[in-house]
Order: C-alpha cells, then sequence, then structure tokens
C-alpha cells in the first residue's frame, strides 16, 4: 500500500527540451555502467546518484521518470512521503525491500512536512510560542538515513520532485544525496512544438493514405503552432489537455491556439 508501480513508457512520449532530456539520459547511462560501478569501488565512494526535478505541477516531473525506467528497463517505485501512516521505520522496510537495480521517485518531497523551517504552534495566551508542531510521518533524520544509510543499497538510481524546492532542508540536497537539479518549468517553444507533433502524429495502426499525406504538413503546423503560445506561461499539461481535445484537426487547433492562450 505504500509503494506504487507503473507501467513504463517511451522516452520520446515525454515533452522535455532536447538539450535536457539528453544530458539526464547520458548521465544515468554513465552511472550506471560496469565502468562507472568499478570506478566508485576502487575509490571507496558509494555507488550511487540522486536527482531533484523541482518546477510546478504538471511540468513532466513524474512522467519522465516513467520514461527513464522504461529507457533503461529498470523498475520503477513510487514513494509518497505525504501520507503520515508512513514513518521512518516503515519508509526504511520499504527501500530495504526494493531491488538492487531499480529508479525510486520520492514524490514532492516538499509536501512531506520536511522543510527549512518548522512552523511554531501558538498559544491562546497573545505573543506566546509553544514551540514546533510535533512532527508526523517521516522526519528529516529518518528520510537523510534512508537515502544514503545502510538500506541505501548502491546502484539504485534515485529520483526526488519538489514544486517549491526552497522549502526544502539544505542537507537533503547537499552532493551525494542530490548530485544533479533538474528545472522542468512551463513549456519553451520547443516544447510545445513537441507536444503538437505527439499529439498529431499518427501510429502506425492508424495510417491511411488521406491522413498519411495531411502528416507532411505537421512539423510547420506544429511550428506554427508554437509561435501562437506564449514562450514559458503555460504548463505542458495545460497545453496537453487544449490539444487533447482538439486532437481531430490540427489546422484547427494551430487557428484557435492564439485566442485559447490569451483566455
Amino acid at each position: 500500500r505504500r509503494v506504487i508501480t507503473r507501467p513504463a513508457r517511451k522516452l520520446d512520449s515525454v515533452s522535455i527540451e532536447e538539450h535536457k532530456k539528453q544530458d539526464l539520459v547520458e548521465d544515468i547511462k554513465t552511472y550506471l555502467s560496469h565502468e562507472s560501478k568499478s570506478w566508485y569501488a576502487n575509490r571507496g565512494i558509494p555507488w550511487r546518484r540522486g536527482y531533484l526535478f523541482y518546477g510546478p505541477p504538471g511540468t513532466g516531473k513524474t512522467s519522465f521518470c516513467t520514461a527513464l525506467a522504461g529507457h533503461f528497463e529498470m523498475p520503477l517505485y513510487i514513494l509518497s512521503l505525504s501520507n503520515s501512516n508512513i514513518n521512518d521505520f516503515a519508509l526504511e522496510m520499504c527501500f530495504d525491500a526494493l531491488p538492487t537495480r531499480c529508479l525510486v521517485l520520492l514524490e514532492d518531497v516538499d509536501s512531506a512536512g520536511i522543510e527549512r523551517v518548522k512552523k511554531e504552534r501558538k498559544s491562546s495566551k497573545p505573543g506566546v510560542m509553544m514551540g514546533p508542531i510535533p512532527q508526523k510521518g517521516v522526519t528529516l533524520a529518518g528520510l537523510l538515513n534512508t537515502i544514503d544509510g545502510p538500506v541505501s543499497h548502491e546502484g539504485r538510481v534515485l529520483v526526488m520532485t519538489s514544486n517549491s524546492p526552497d522549502n526544502l532542508d539544505t542537507a537533503l540536497l547537499r552532493p551525494g544525496r542530490v548530485d544533479k537539479k533538474v528545472l522542468f518549468g512551463n513549456a519553451s517553444n520547443e516544447v510545445t512544438a513537441q507536444l503538437f507533433l505527439h499529439i498529431f502524429a499518427e501510429t502506425p495502426s492508424e495510417k491511411t493514405d488521406q491522413k498519411e499525406a495531411s502528416q507532411h504538413d505537421l512539423p510547420a503546423l506544429a511550428k506554427q503552432f508554437a509561435s501562437f503560445i506564449p514562450d514559458d506561461k503555460l504548463t505542458p499539461a495545460e497545453i496537453q489537455n487544449y490539444l487533447l481535445e482538439m486532437r481531430e484537426d490540427p489546422v484547427a487547433a494551430v487557428n484557435s491556439a492564439a485566442k485559447w492562450s490569451a483566455s
């Protein structure tokens, strides 16, 4: 009940800037290589790699994790720390039970109450503070111990996602726990065009002679569509939702784009 798995998806099904995608793929590929394992072992360095994907909701953080797991043929395990029924012991048991080679995703760590500044309780008397609110669920110390303690088996890929990284304790973000931070922001023109092509491109089972001719126009339509959507204003999820509603008519999607994005 505490661990969720999801089916894999293709890497090209997630719209993200190409340089970010390739950088992450190459980084993980290097980390998982046999040469990397030996290099770490020869120097007595724990063979671990951690990532923080941060940005607003709907920007593809979880989707890209799912695609990465599929690309590297690794099982994906998603743990939510916001469940107050999960304590430090339960989290350690979850990590200890996971296979050695897998991708572990800790979703929305900023919403789990593990923050840099603890909230104070207010007394009924004006001006009197009663100290920190008692911690429920996973504590910061428990999370840190799980990430790089005895149950953190080597060879795994750890990804944490956050909507508000400024709320996270600096101890959680230090190198060795988080080795690379990646911003997932609102859709750039590049991502907007990718989304258009992904929605309207045909799969082999959908191809017909009539549709095949119209497919040649898609790159130009995608570029035109992206020009009507303000750069870095809308999330990929918002744009995808619009395109899904228009999925039968790419030309209409382009013609209505400017009005829709301004609404």
